[in-house]
């Protein structure tokens, strides 16, 4: 007599990647390190797709590092101590 709904059903498994492309993967993961099982898609400790990894866009390049960036970061600090003291003191001298 108890009126609970059926269970859900489970989620289909993920696509299965052509014989070739499964050869063609790293013995090793590259997120964590761990080796790749054999016909594994999948890390089996971080959970890294390794099919998906030959279509995905290669990760950004460029944009500030290292001296330049802290450079960068100074500069905009001070401007914006500059600006607030400047705001601070044309508020008060009213």
């Amino acid at each position: 007599m108890d009126s609970q709904p059926p269970p859900s059903p489970a989620p289909p498994p993920p696509p299965v990647a052509p014989g070739p492309a499964i050869t063609n993967l790293p013995s090793t993961c590259p997120v964590c390190g761990e080796a790749r099982e054999e016909d594994a898609q999948f890390c089996q400790a971080c959970g890294h797709n390794f099919v998906g990894e030959a279509d995905a866009a290669p990760p950004p390049t460029g944009g500030l590092r290292g001296p330049l960036l802290w450079v960068v970061v100074l500069f905009w600090a001070l401007l914006a101590i500059g600006g607030l003291y400047w705001l601070y003191t044309a508020f008060y001298s009213l």
